[in-house]
């Protein structure tokens, strides 16, 4: 069984996820086990081409990662239902969710594993560039601090959770669309007495809302973050004010 299973969804830009895969294999610790999941969501690039191309099951098979296992749909589902048929289709202990606009540094899985050590913490998440939040630091000033920093939620761009909260919880909740499935997710791991922590010794680089930025007018981001921010603020009214 892999240790982790790296779940990126992906839509288009396959630029974008070649830089991905290409820093996943180049900075995971070689011996660690884990598998790589990707969920096409109709992509009409070449995305398709590339996941199925001879080139890239030879960088695999050269690191020794076992295989990377494609889940395609014909048409985009969203971010919460790619994750949850990951999810469904992962082997590993622990679910690692990427963003397929994120670039990986050396030594990023071992240094986000190793909060799993401790099982009160449900989900730990790494610093980085262009998120909101306590985990967000420009790149030319990021400092590691060895010491991790407790949140009630993690940014799901690069978010580690064990399979067993997932298993006991359930996966994104697919009434949001593309926006606050990680605050939402965090906080039903708050709830279960699970910590949340921000690996503040671990920073990958994020070129942010690439597909927003991409497809403003099939994804307006601005419209999309008030109606889920909105939802999220009925469905957690017991528990969260509108500032958040």
């Amino acid at each position: 069984m892999s240790r982790v299973s790296i779940i990126i969804p992906t839509w288009n830009l396959v630029d974008y996820l070649r830089e991905c895969l290409s820093k996943i294999v180049a900075n995971t610790t070689t011996g660690l086990t884990y598998e790589i999941i990707v969920v096409d969501n109709g992509s009409t690039d070449a995305t398709p081409e590339f996941l199925g191309s001879e080139k890239l099951a030879e960088i695999l098979r050269r690191h020794a990662i076992k295989g990377l296992r494609v889940i395609t749909n014909e048409t985009n589902l969203g971010y919460g239902p790619a994750c949850n048929q990951g999810i469904e289709a992962a082997g590993g202990e622990v679910i690692c969710f990427l963003n397929n606009d994120v670039e990986v540094t050396p030594g990023w899985l071992p240094g986000l594993l190793r909060y799993m050590d401790d099982p009160v913490v449900g989900a730990v998440g790494p610093m980085s560039n262009n998120v909101s939040g306590p985990q967000n630091v420009a790149t030319n000033e990021y400092v590691p601090n060895p010491y991790p920093l407790p949140l009630h939620r993690l940014v799901g761009h690069c978010l580690l959770v064990r399979k067993s909260i997932l298993d006991e919880i359930g996966g994104f909740d697919t009434r949001f669309k593309n926006a606050f499935e990680d605050d939402d997710l965090s906080m039903r791991i708050y709830l279960k007495r699970k910590t949340l922590l921000a690996a503040r010794d671990v920073f990958v680089f994020h070129h942010g809302s690439a597909t927003f930025r991409t497809y403003p007018e099939t994804l307006p981001y601005d419209k999309i973050l008030k109606e889920n921010h909105q939802l999220f603020l009925d469905k957690w009214k017991d528990y969260v004010k509108g500032e958040c």
